[in-house]
């Protein structure tokens, strides 16, 4: 990656939800995302806590001691 620039790619994408990841200067952000185009938005609305979670597990059992959570826009909190 060039200084400044930015890696994005989508990890999962499935009727309900795109997983994305995003790379600038060697930290990741991770994003769970409505597409606009979901074929079944209220389903996604209805399952999106679960997403969230099992990826939240799963980022933890990877990383162990190197995952954190935005709280606020300044603010990172460590959460495994």
């Amino acid at each position: 990656t060039v200084e400044g620039e930015q890696s994005r790619f989508v990890i999962l994408s499935d009727n309900c939800v795109d997983i994305v990841a995003e790379e600038s200067r060697g930290y990741y952000a991770i994003y769970v995302l409505i597409p606009e185009n979901c074929l079944v938005p209220n389903l996604a609305k209805h399952y999106f806590w679960k997403y969230k979670l099992d990826l939240k597990k799963t980022l933890i059992e990877l990383y162990p001691g190197n995952v954190k959570q935005r709280k606020n826009y300044r603010e990172l909190v460590d959460i495994g």
